[in-house]
């Protein structure tokens, strides 16, 4: 056996007369650790853990160098043991930082089911959130829309794997542009959500304009108008049959059973005056005067 005498006086083997200083130097963060020892002898190992903080758990080892010697690491849940075995001579230990955890986050309409947006996201740290649709338009319903209400649940601590939904709440379309006139319907278009419905025409009574009865002489026309749109409809009456005199002189000249006007058979000549453009006083006064012998001669 081969002795070795230090300054010391130490007597024995190489190994047992050599001790090394250890220095260690802590440069990192997302942890807590132990302290390796302050010295080995010749050929040992000095061993320290390191306990990974909350944010950090998912995070490979850190990074553990040493100046002489061999670093090998175990892991067990949260703990890293870090070993440097094989130290032969003045050591320093250095550590590097944890990584911090990142989690996915998926952002997703919760109408169309879509997803929206995925954001990769540090722990702790809030996901930006994409702009949902504010509105969705419901097929086959012509009354209701769904309304953008929130999302489901908070991503501004994110601390782990993520899926925010878009909440959506039926509501009644509720502004409304003005009607389109399509011909037998019309539509209005939901300014909110966009939706177009087209719908019958709601249409009110048949009425007269003034002058536009149908008579004896001439048919007419009656219009309506749709309550919601205000278009118009209008239809053609039948006119101009004809008077029908029920009970007349022999002249064959009497009261129109439908429209109540004295049918004067001489009356023709009236039209005469009127083709040769005599007016004014004197056709008055004729007309007047051919009219009350008709009437008289009627009556009498």
């Amino acid at each position: 056996m081969i002795l070795f005498y230090t300054a010391h006086g130490c007597v024995g083997g190489f190994s047992a007369c050599h001790t090394y200083a250890v220095t260690f130097t802590k440069n990192g963060t997302g942890y807590t650790n132990t302290t390796p020892a302050s010295s080995v002898t010749h050929g040992g190992s000095v061993s320290f853990t390191v306990t990974l903080s909350t944010g950090y758990t998912n995070s490979a080892n850190p990074s553990v160098t040493a100046t002489n010697g061999t670093v090998s690491a175990s892991k067990s849940g949260n703990t890293i043991t870090y070993t440097v075995s094989n130290i032969t001579a003045a050591t320093t230990i250095s550590d590097g930082a944890a990584t911090l955890n990142s989690y996915l986050v998926t952002f997703k309409d919760g109408y169309t089911n879509e997803t929206l947006k995925t954001e990769t996201v540090n722990h702790g740290s809030a996901a930006p959130a994409p702009t949902p649709a504010s509105y969705h338009v419901i097929t086959g319903d012509n009354v209701n829309h769904t309304k953008f209400t929130g999302w489901d649940t908070a991503f501004d601590n994110v601390i782990g794997a993520l899926t925010v939904t878009a909440r959506y709440a039926e509501e009644a379309h509720d502004a409304w542009s003005g009607y389109t006139n399509d011909g037998s319907t019309h539509s209005r278009t939901c300014e909110n959500c966009g939706d177009t419905v087209s719908s019958q025409h709601s249409w009110g009574e048949w009425i007269n304009d003034e002058g536009s009865e149908a008579t004896c002489t001439t048919g007419g026309t009656q219009n309506r108008k749709c309550a919601n749109c205000g278009e118009t409809e209008t239809r053609d009456l039948p006119g101009g049959f004809g008077h029908r005199i029920a009970h007349s002189n022999l002249r064959g000249e009497g009261y129109c059973e439908y429209c109540g006007e004295f049918i004067c058979n001489r009356c023709e000549d009236m039209e005469k005056f009127e083709e040769l453009e005599i007016v004014g006083i004197f056709y008055r006064i004729v007309h007047f005067f051919i009219h009350l012998a008709h009437m008289i001669s009627y009556h009498g």
